[in-house]
């Protein structure tokens, strides 16, 4: 996350207790400044990547029928469920023995159109 703030004012050890921060990042020991120009570029490929449909995979259906083309379940079938907010993974419930199915959290870039 990028943000502009008073640091003097604000203090660095807010940083450290903030939810899902990693902290902030120095360059020689001091928080390192981003210029204006980098974060409207950031945030214009942020943008250009929602519109798309996330990073890597197309826009899953909730209930689409999908197969796994990679990994360590590769070639089961199973249920598309849900994106994870905040990552390139999904929820897909996996097709087992009698029909059972499985919640199984995986890398959406793994996923295929099922059969």
């Amino acid at each position: 996350m990028l943000l502009h703030t008073d640091l003097e004012g604000v203090g660095r050890s807010e940083f450290i207790w903030m939810p899902f921060s990693q902290g902030l990042v120095h360059v020689g020991g001091e928080p390192a400044p981003v210029a204006d120009l980098v974060v409207r570029a950031l945030q214009a490929r942020v943008a250009e990547i929602w519109r798309a449909g996330g990073l890597g995979s197309p826009d899953w259906v909730k209930g689409e029928r999908v197969v796994i083309r990679q990994g360590l379940f590769e070639g089961y079938q199973g249920i598309f469920d849900v994106r994870l907010s905040g990552s390139a993974r999904v929820r897909v419930l996996l097709k087992m023995l009698n029909d059972r199915h499985v919640p199984v959290e995986i890398d959406a870039d793994l996923l295929g159109k099922g059969s």
